[in-house]
């Protein structure tokens, strides 16, 4: 936990791979959404939405893989 939190604090990189999508959830308290810039804002998801909502992340999987 202690490394997880060190590397977010310090992380530095400037430029992304323009292919990467972000999905974050709009209700995220660990990371939250006024501090990133996501490819797609999940409604209602929170920093354990890969578990609780994979359902829903899926879909949006989906829909991006098509478009």
């Amino acid at each position: 936990m202690k490394r997880a939190v060190d590397m977010i604090i310090n992380w530095k990189k400037e430029k992304y791979n323009s292919n990467i999508i972000h999905i974050h959830g709009d209700n995220d308290n660990t990371i939250p959404l006024k501090n990133v810039k996501p490819t797609v804002t999940m409604e209602g998801g929170s920093h354990m939405m890969a578990l609780t909502e994979g359902e829903k992340i899926g879909m949006i999987i989906q829909k991006l893989l098509l478009y």
